[in-house]
């Protein structure tokens, strides 16, 4: 079931971020013909993330409006992953990407 899944997302990103990560929400869900759906989230109140799920293949973006940039990462289907390892690729993909600075002064670095 999509719902299940997509809670196991989450619930692992906020294991992983702890307070680094909000205001998760799911939307774009299907159960049938396949399982597909997608959740938006703020990482470090300087992105907002889109998880995309589609048939057992996922990955993440960072969104930008209409345009979005991916976050690279080796773990892309669900067959025997460990998510926390996911979450520390992401991770390391979104602080590549916000300023130093920015990270030391929150107390996320």
């Amino acid at each position: 079931m999509v719902k299940n899944s997509a809670r196991e997302f989450i619930e692992t990103a906020k294991k992983y971020f702890d307070n680094r990560v909000q205001g998760f929400s799911l939307y774009a869900v299907t159960d049938e013909p396949y399982k597909m759906f997608s959740l938006k989230f703020h990482a470090y109140e300087f992105y907002v993330v889109i998880l995309n799920y589609d048939r057992g293949h996922f990955g993440c973006c960072i969104s930008f409006g209409t345009d979005a940039i991916a976050l690279e990462n080796n773990k892309e289907w669900d067959d025997n992953v460990e998510l926390l390892d996911f979450w520390a690729d992401i991770d390391e993909q979104l602080k590549l990407r916000i300023p130093d600075k920015y990270l030391i002064a929150n107390g996320w670095k």
